[in-house]
């Protein structure tokens, strides 16, 4: 419960300000009871006005790191929406950073073989044009095939890796994900 008379957070629960003394949501008797905030006596053992403590606006620490963990969120989101290049380069740097430590070489190594798959793809994917028959087609479907299916692909692989550098298996991971 967080105090918006002296902005102190006391524990989840508590009736009475742990700094202030003043009553969560409404005047508290020296019995322990509830009332309304402009209550002139407790309204179960009829105390008077006296007896009761002052009340409080709160709100409870829940809501509070709810309200900030969904600013958080929006923040993070925002900055996607506005700077998309910026973060598509962290994820690669984050994915050749673990590709590398998982496989024991350097970025530059995996960078580098990536560009001579590519270039040996795009080679392949040209002589398709010029090939006799129909066997330059059969090459470019199955190049489009296989594309379509990339993204899948390069989910399990980076998956497999996280596996492998966090020192889990594939049952520990869906053994959690039943949980």
């Amino acid at each position: 419960m967080y105090c918006l008379t002296c902005f102190y957070a006391s524990p989840l629960g508590s009736v009475f300000c742990a700094r202030c003394g003043r009553g969560f949501g409404g005047r508290v008797c020296t019995s322990g009871h509830k009332n309304p905030s402009a209550a002139k006596f407790c309204a179960t053992c009829r105390k008077p006005e006296a007896e009761m403590s002052e009340a409080t606006a709160y709100v409870s620490v829940a809501t509070l790191s709810r309200l900030i963990a969904w600013a958080l969120m929006l923040t993070c989101l925002g900055y996607i929406v506005h700077h998309p290049g910026a973060v598509a380069c962290e994820l690669v740097a984050w994915a050749l950073w673990l590709a590398a430590h998982a496989l024991g070489t350097t970025q530059c190594s995996i960078v580098t073989g990536v560009y001579r798959i590519a270039a040996w793809l795009a080679v392949i994917y040209a002589a398709s044009f010029v090939m006799p028959g129909g066997a330059g087609q059969f090459v470019r479907r199955g190049m489009a095939s296989a594309l379509s299916r990339l993204p899948r692909a390069l989910w399990a692989a980076s998956h497999a890796l996280w596996l492998l550098v966090s020192g889990q298996s594939s049952k520990d991971s869906k053994d959690k994900q039943k949980d």
